[in-house]
């Protein structure tokens, strides 16, 4: 943590915890955000990280089984 808030600095750099996420949830709660960033169509990449031509809205949905088939 002290290596990231001196790299980042002046950003503010804090756990999950310190913001109520339990650490436990963490992957769950990041899923849950490129879930909404996708049905929202905003895009979760950083062309300058992955070489992407441009922002890009990630994922896919893909729809379950038909529960009202008879």
């Amino acid at each position: 943590m002290a290596g990231l808030r001196s790299a980042l600095a002046p950003t503010d750099v804090s756990t999950g915890g310190a913001l109520g996420i339990d650490p436990d949830a963490k992957e769950a709660v990041a899923f849950a955000a490129l879930a909404w960033a996708h049905v929202h169509r905003i895009p979760g990449d950083v062309p300058e990280a992955t070489g992407a031509a441009r922002p890009r809205v990630l994922g896919s949905v893909t729809p379950g089984a038909d529960r009202h088939a008879e």
